[in-house]
Parts: structure tokens; C-alpha cells; sequence
């Protein structure tokens, strides 16, 4: 055995007290008298011996965070004041001694103890739901437990050892899981039985209509609805209604049993578009099935007996051609779908493009390639894809050198009144019903000033 040596007495006593101290901070529930529990820092006939046992991860944790020995000297000496009178310094000894005991039994005095905590924290559970800081009392007290068999070196602040046990001792955040992306459908409608009472004219051509009103309230204020009317068409597709809502005057009109709006959720008065027809579809479909484009209301789709009709907005690429990665995915998004509507029915898709396929689809091309939205090498090589595909530009089919002939028209320096615009808006159809057009007109007399809008109506007449 190690020759006996002198205690220090008041080194002994200020770290002693320090540990009673923090016993009683920590403990301030039912505060345990018995120094001996919290009693880290112990003694061993006359003299502090090094640690030798190491009882779990976090006191390995905690002694690599041990500051310098001045400094821990310097807070051990700064906590002396709390010791008052010879009576507090009698009762040290006391646990002193008690502690040396303790040692010597160590493996019974564990067991005590142990047991001790446990019913401690059985008699809480019994009390009811226990408080967060009778939680962390009882999680403290397991870890003590095992610092108990610690033999600590007197460079090691026990201070610092009771305060890090706090800590741990801490209920722990739950990490938050991650919300798993809710994959995005679009929206699918069957018609009632009960709603199918109303057919196209037998034995006639359908007639459709497409507008980009540049805001339908607007538009019906100038008395757009009154030209729709007149046009009698059976389907109308109509684009940037920046709406939340069909206005009455379009409600109003009896003759379409279908009225459908996909409104932008995103932007209440921004893209959305409609559709109007005098027969009611099989099924509608709203939406792509992308969050990013769906929002802004851009798809409608509406299944016939013997085709897919298609009301459609093109993402415009914006200023300085920002969206132009956004507009790209859509291309591809879009023409994946009406490849699969194709090899189900033949396909109509009318709607604004936001593209000029051919030079000679707008006034000035040299001064807008891939400069200005709508005249890209991308944009145009999509359009060209969807072609490609199966499908047919029925207006340029059908006037294939025709020149100066838009349907769109800046109203920045009466541009329409130079006829300065651009052709964005389209009738593309599977090839397969191309025989069967019979008409497919540009109304560029139908003038914004006179119906609010900056673009013209399309017509298409066809035999289905």
C-alpha cells in the first residue's frame, strides 16, 4: 500500500464544499442530506488517489473538457466562502470519513443506492406525471451512481463534473423529421351521369374558339363575353383570366354546361386559364401533375368521346429570359403528355404558346433571337419536338408562306397599329385529324382597345 500522507485539510474542504454546494442546486426538490450521493470528489486514507475506472461514454466526454489547473484551483478557492462555521467544517469531516467507509465497501454502497434511486423513481411515477425538473433530477442521479466509483484526481474541478451532468441530463430536442414531399397530382374530375344530358350538334362541325383575354374581368367590362357569344362556338379556351373566380357575365352564359377555371393559387391575378363547352366532357384532368406550374393554373384537359381537348398557357421565360430553365421543363413535361393522350385519341390543343416558331411568326426576328422570351433557339426547337411527335400548326399548314399575320401586339408605341407583333397563339392538332379541318382563322379585327386584351382570337372549324 502507498505511504499514508497529510490531508489537506482546506483544499479538501473547499472542494468538498464546492460538491455540496452544486448537491444542493441541483437537488432543489427534495434535497438529499446525504452529502455521500454527490460526493465525487473523494478521499482515500489521507490522500486523493487518480482515477482509475472510466463507467460510460459521457464521463469520458466530460473529463476531455477539464480546463487547467489554476483555473479550477482558482474556482475551488472562490467557493470557500460558502462554508460557514465550525459546524459545516465538523460535517465535512464527518462525510469525510463516511466517504473513506463508502469506499471500502464500494460495491454494497452502489447497490444501496441504486436501489435507493430506483424507488425514488418509482415514488415519482406514483406521484403522477413527474415535471421536467424531477426528470432531469432523476436522470442526474443515475449518472452519480456511477461516478461513485470514480476516483478523481484533484486536478479534475468536480464543479464542472455535476454542472456537465446537468446538461446531459437535459431532455434533448426531438430532431424534427423531415416532412417527406407529398408528390404532387393533378387534379381529376369525372362527370356525373346526371350531367351528360347536353351533346355537341349531330351531324355538324365542331367550332372552337381560343383568346388570351389579358384578364377576363376586364375583358368582360369591354364586353368580351358579348363577342364570345356571338362567335357560338361549342368549345372556348381562354388564357390569362387572372381571376379567382369566372365573373357573372360568363356564369350568365346558359349555353355552356361546362364552365371550368384553373385560377393561380399562387397569384390570384396572375396566368389561370378557362374553358367553356356545350357538351359535358367525360373527364377533366387540371394540372400537369408539377407544383411549380400547377399553381399558376396553365392545363386544363377535358376527355371526349372521340378526342382530347386541351385549353392551355405557356409559361412565358420572362425578362432577361430568367424562367428559361423553368420553361424548358415544362416543354418537356407537357409534350410527354399529350404523346400519351395521342396514342389514346386524337388531340386539339388550343391555347397561347408563348413562342414564334418561324421567322416570319413575328416582325422583327433578327432583333429578338434569344434575346426576347418567346424567340429562343430552346423555345422554338420544343416547339419543333411537338411537331415532330405527330402533331400539326394547323394555321401555318394551311397558310404556309403567309407572312405579317399575328396574333399578338405589344401595347407599348401602337404596335398594333404598325402591325408590329408576333404569332403566340395556336390550334395544334394530331396529325390524323388534319383531313378533317375545315377552317382556321386569325380574328386580328377583333382590336384590343375595343375588348382589353393585347392578343386576338383563333377560330377552328373541324369535322369530328
Amino acid at each position: 500500500m502507498p505511504p499514508k500522507k497529510k490531508i489537506n485539510s482546506s483544499r479538501s474542504i473547499a472542494t468538498l464544499g464546492v460538491a455540496a454546494v452544486v448537491s444542493r442546486k441541483v437537488n432543489n426538490l427534495d434535497k438529499y442530506n446525504n452529502l455521500n450521493a454527490y460526493n465525487i470528489l473523494t478521499t482515500r486514507s489521507g490522500r486523493n488517489y487518480e482515477m482509475e475506472k472510466m463507467t460510460g461514454p459521457k464521463v469520458k466526454a466530460v473529463l476531455k473538457k477539464q480546463t487547467s489547473l489554476p483555473a479550477k484551483e482558482a474556482e475551488i478557492n472562490g467557493n470557500m466562502n460558502n462554508l460557514k462555521g465550525k459546524k459545516k467544517e465538523e460535517n465535512v469531516e464527518k462525510n469525510v470519513k463516511n466517504t473513506g467507509k463508502a469506499d471500502k465497501n464500494n460495491g454494497k454502497t452502489n447497490e444501496k443506492q441504486g436501489e435507493t434511486i430506483k424507488n425514488k423513481g418509482k415514488n415519482i411515477k406514483n406521484q403522477g406525471r413527474p415535471s421536467k425538473s424531477k426528470e432531469r433530477l432523476s436522470r442526474i442521479k443515475e449518472e452519480v451512481s456511477d461516478l461513485l466509483e470514480l476516483q478523481l484526481d484533484r486536478t479534475v474541478n468536480p464543479l464542472a463534473i455535476i454542472m456537465e451532468m446537468m446538461k446531459l441530463g437535459k431532455k434533448k430536442k426531438r430532431k424534427k423529421r423531415r416532412q417527406k414531399k407529398r408528390k404532387h397530382f393533378p387534379l381529376f374530375e369525372k362527370t356525373p351521369a346526371s350531367q351528360k344530358n347536353k351533346k355537341f350538334k349531330k351531324g355538324q362541325p365542331l367550332k372552337i374558339w381560343t383568346w388570351n383575354v389579358a384578364g377576363l374581368r376586364a375583358n368582360v367590362k369591354k364586353n368580351g363575353h358579348l363577342k364570345i357569344k356571338e362567335s357560338d362556338a361549342d368549345i372556348v379556351s381562354l388564357q390569362e383570366t387572372k381571376c379567382p373566380e369566372l365573373p357573372s357575365e360568363i356564369e350568365a352564359l346558359d349555353e355552356y354546361c361546362f364552365k371550368k377555371l384553373a385560377k393561380s393559387t399562387k397569384n390570384l391575378v396572375h396566368a389561370g386559364v378557362a374553358m367553356l363547352a356545350k357538351e359535358m366532357p367525360i373527364n377533366v384532368t387540371v394540372g400537369l401533375g408539377n407544383k411549380d406550374f400547377d399553381e399558376f393554373g396553365r392545363y386544363i384537359e377535358a376527355e371526349y368521346k372521340n378526342f382530347f381537348f386541351i385549353s392551355v398557357y405557356v409559361p412565358n421565360s420572362g425578362a432577361g429570359l430568367v424562367n428559361l430553365p423553368a420553361r424548358g421543363r415544362w416543354d418537356q413535361l407537357f409534350l410527354t403528355r399529350v404523346i400519351d393522350l395521342d396514342k389514346r385519341k386524337p388531340v386539339i390543343i388550343a391555347g397561347d404558346m408563348n413562342v414564334a416558331h418561324q421567322e416570319i411568326d413575328l416582325r422583327n426576328p433578327d432583333s429578338n433571337r434569344n434575346k426576347t422570351a418567346g424567340f429562343t433557339d430552346q423555345e422554338r426547337e420544343a416547339f419543333t419536338r411537338l411537331l415532330d411527335a405527330g402533331f400539326v400548326d394547323v394555321w401555318r399548314s394551311r397558310n404556309p408562306d403567309v407572312a405579317e399575320t399575328y396574333t399578338y401586339w405589344s401595347y407599348i408605341g401602337s404596335r398594333r397599329a404598325r402591325n408590329i407583333g408576333w404569332r403566340l397563339d395556336y390550334f395544334v392538332i394530331s396529325e390524323r385529324l388534319l383531313e378533317k379541318v375545315i377552317e382556321c382563322e386569325i380574328h386580328s379585327d377583333i382590336t384590343g382597345s375595343a375588348h382589353g386584351s393585347d392578343h386576338c382570337p383563333l377560330s377552328l372549324i373541324i369535322d369530328i
